[in-house]
């Protein structure tokens, strides 16, 4: 299977005699976290699992580090190379880092590199020059990467279409402040849920549900809740299936286009 997936996406061998530099967000590419990060590998897990999460690659550890024997030219192409099947004039990318030491069994937390938004197709490298950059700033890292000089770098850059989002936010599938109650916890805000992360979005609408999709308690931080353009059943539903799927309570991030439910990561819950 690995094979199938390596010669129909790995880069031009002219360039260089090194392993793929990038792979895509499919179900049958292989769970190589050492490639993909933890939170690349954990979205191929996701679709595996039958859950809807946006198309896009994953730009490699090895592309990481070979990069250094590239010329800017020879990285721009593969970057092209990689979106070049689904990119269209009007689409807009997500770029996220993937740390190979950030496993999906790690409990949830907030990101610790760098993330970028509606990102024009143009634009895309200096994104990822960006994301890559961010390996070099912790001076222990380069010393653990200066003392084992034939290792891989510890991340990878996942490119992900954006979604027109009219609502997002974060699910938890057992509510972390109510352990008594066996409820699910939504926070929702219209757009990005970015602002819901970064705390700028001090009132979120919140729900709480049963494993049913009836209401227990809910709260708009305005005056209609955008969760109501999702509905009770669908995130009912979405949080049962994923704790189920994935064997343990999860925090979820999520959009919702108006027609589709998207996952953009889930993870472990800490509670």
């Amino acid at each position: 299977m690995f094979s199938k997936i390596y010669d129909a996406f790995s880069k031009n061998k002219n360039e260089t005699d090194s392993d793929v530099w990038w792979l895509p967000l499919d179900p049958e590419t292989p769970l190589e976290s050492s490639l993909l990060g933890g939170k690349g590998a954990g979205l191929i897990q996701l679709m595996r699992a039958g859950f809807n999460v946006p198309a896009g690659v994953v730009l490699t550890t090895q592309f990481l580090h070979d990069f250094y024997f590239l010329e800017e030219p020879a990285i721009r192409r593969q970057i092209d190379a990689a979106i070049k099947s689904r990119d269209r004039p009007d689409l807009l990318w997500a770029v996220r880092c993937s740390t190979v030491d950030e496993t999906c069994d790690q409990p949830a937390g907030p990101d610790r590199m760098e993330t970028f938004l509606n990102v024009p197709a143009a634009d895309l490298f200096d994104c990822v020059k960006q994301c890559w950059a961010a390996v070099y700033a912790d001076r222990e890292q380069i010393y653990r990467l200066d003392r084992k000089p034939g290792s891989r770098p510890f991340l990878a850059v996942i490119l992900q279409q954006m979604a027109t989002v009219q609502c997002a936010g974060i699910l938890y599938t057992r509510h972390p402040d109510r352990p008594d109650r066996d409820g699910i916890l939504i926070k929702g805000v219209s757009g990005l849920n970015e602002k819901l992360k970064s705390g700028s979005c001090p009132q979120p609408d919140c729900l709480e549900l049963d494993r049913n999709g009836q209401r227990l308690a809910a709260e708009a931080g305005g005056r209609k809740s955008c969760l109501d353009r999702v509905g009770d059943e669908a995130l009912a539903r979405l949080a049962c299936d994923l704790e189920q799927a994935l064997g343990v309570p999860q925090v979820a991030d999520w959009v919702f286009d108006g027609r589709t439910l998207w996952v953009i990561e889930s993870r472990p819950s800490a509670a």
